[in-house]
């Protein structure tokens, strides 16, 4: 189903969305996840990459707002613990630097997913995702304990599987941290970013 990310709620950096501290039941759960979006300068070499794996393997191409880095899948979180999880991850973002990951590998994969993902994991990006984790585990949080395998979504419903093979290197720099909430409408997935951070120094 095809999901969609509400740009215009998006809260500046290190802040959180409107409404976000209000009440909730006890019973109210959000499904969340960590993620990283791609900057603008990114996108052209994304669609051309997109294109270029839809040709071989078919597939419904991702719409480019929903392009995302996935860094820690989250589930279903008590909405009441929406408060230390982000006291716990403002602190977190800021100890890590930012980074630039290479995209130089596609493939498609048995349940229909056609992605972009690197030949090397950064050993920065694994202590990032690790630090993340150990925040979840205080905050009462599970999380997926599987190696963390980093790669971009952008077809869906493919209808070959492609080993990963080679392509141009796309750089896709993780400069910030974002908690997005996703619901499930009648149109499918909708993403919402609750808040967003700054990752640390910069890194060149």
């Amino acid at each position: 189903m095809a999901s969609a990310i509400s740009t215009s709620s998006e809260p500046p950096h290190g802040q959180c969305a409107s409404g976000f501290g209000q009440p909730q039941s006890a019973s109210h759960r959000l499904r969340l996840f960590l993620a990283v979006w791609p900057g603008e300068a990114t996108h052209k070499k994304l669609r051309a990459a997109q294109s270029a794996l839809q040709q071989q393997v078919a597939g419904r191409p991702v719409k480019p707002a929903l392009w995302h880095l996935t860094l820690a899948f989250l589930g279903d979180v008590p909405a009441q613990r929406l408060t230390a999880l982000t006291t716990a991850l403002a602190p977190l973002a800021r100890q890590h630097a930012a980074l630039c990951l290479h995209f130089n590998r596609c493939g498609s994969w048995r349940n229909g997913i056609g992605y972009l993902a690197p030949a090397h994991t950064p050993a920065s990006l694994l202590a990032l995702v690790h630090a993340i984790r150990q925040q979840l585990h205080v905050c009462g949080i599970a999380s997926d304990s599987r190696h963390y395998t980093p790669h971009l979504t952008l077809l869906r419903h493919t209808r070959e599987v492609l080993a990963p093979q080679p392509v141009p290197a796309i750089d896709y720099r993780l400069d910030h941290l974002a908690l997005v909430q996703s619901t499930l409408g009648p149109h499918g997935a909708h993403y919402r970013q609750l808040a967003r951070w700054p990752l640390g120094h910069s890194q060149t």
